[in-house]
């Protein structure tokens, strides 16, 4: 467990993250419920690249900080994994 004493009790896929840049609620509400209750999700390194590569919008790339303006500061730091790929 975290230091922080949250966990991540949600992880998004490829398919998730492209649903859920797409505005998809079957997506948002969990994520939401999620960062209401002060927990964390996770996306990985390869997961979002995935999703960056298919993505036609400019826009919706994040900026240089990697970071997303819509998502909490505390969500967008990376975390050590234990373990393989």
């Amino acid at each position: 467990m975290p230091a922080s004493g949250s966990v991540v009790r949600l992880l998004l896929d490829r398919s998730a993250l492209l649903a859920y840049v797409a505005g998809s609620v079957h997506v948002g509400e969990p994520l939401h419920e999620v960062i209401e209750d002060r927990n964390r999700f996770g996306v990985t390194a390869v997961t979002a690249a995935e999703t960056l590569a298919v993505i036609t919008d400019p826009g919706i790339a994040p900026p240089r900080s990697g970071c997303w303006p819509w998502a909490p500061a505390s969500c967008c730091r990376l975390a050590a994994s234990p373990g393989t790929s």
